[in-house]
């Protein structure tokens, strides 16, 4: 009696390089490593695995990984908007700070 046990898929969280997203997908056994990022639809190779297991862990990892990137590009993007208001709010200032020029010219200076 021979008992032939089906062991589950592994799958793998990619990252990918166009669109930055972490993806889920399953271990292939075929030799060449590429894959089809299912957002952007670039096919590119493996480049690295981000975590390895389960789908349940893996979709648990990607998920993880995608709301700490959507944090980091929110900050990124707050800290952007709050330097140029900075910087525009100094603009401001720096104009208000000249003494205003008289748009006439008194040609009599120069006589």
């Amino acid at each position: 009696n021979f008992f032939h046990f089906q062991t589950m898929p592994e799958y793998q969280v990619l990252r990918c390089v166009q669109c930055s997203a972490f993806q889920v997908h399953q271990c292939k056994q075929a030799a060449a490593k590429r894959w089809q990022c299912s957002l952007c639809g670039l096919k590119q190779s493996y480049l690295r695995v981000y975590a390895q297991g389960v789908a349940k862990a893996c979709r648990e990892a990607a998920q993880s990984f995608n709301m700490r990137r959507g944090e980091a590009e929110q900050a990124a993007a707050q800290e952007e908007a709050d330097y140029a208001h900075t910087d525009e709010a100094q603009s401001q200032q720096q104009q208000s700070e000249k003494p205003q020029q008289d748009s006439k010219i008194d040609w009599n200076v120069f006589l």
